[in-house]
């Protein structure tokens, strides 16, 4: 395990695995816009593994809209619109 993880994990008290996936998800969110709100969401509620669920579920709707339609610059909207 590299210094930087086991320095990090125990500063925040969290396993290798949580830390891994924080780190995916913010270079993801540092690669592309449309993944910065559940980053953003991970930050302030402190739930990572949420936060990584829901970085892989716009990438797997992103892949069957394309996949649907053969347009590879195709956008998926989504939102909660109950408020």
């Amino acid at each position: 395990m590299p210094p930087v993880l086991r320095s990090r994990r125990a500063r925040r008290g969290c396993c290798r695995k949580t830390l891994v996936k924080a780190r995916e998800a913010v270079r993801a969110a540092e690669s592309e816009p449309r993944f910065r709100p559940p980053v953003e969401q991970m930050d302030r509620a402190g739930k990572v593994d949420s936060a990584y669920a829901e970085l892989g579920r716009i990438q797997v709707e992103e892949e069957q809209v394309i996949s649907r339609t053969g347009c590879v610059g195709a956008k998926v909207i989504a939102g909660d619109f109950h408020r």
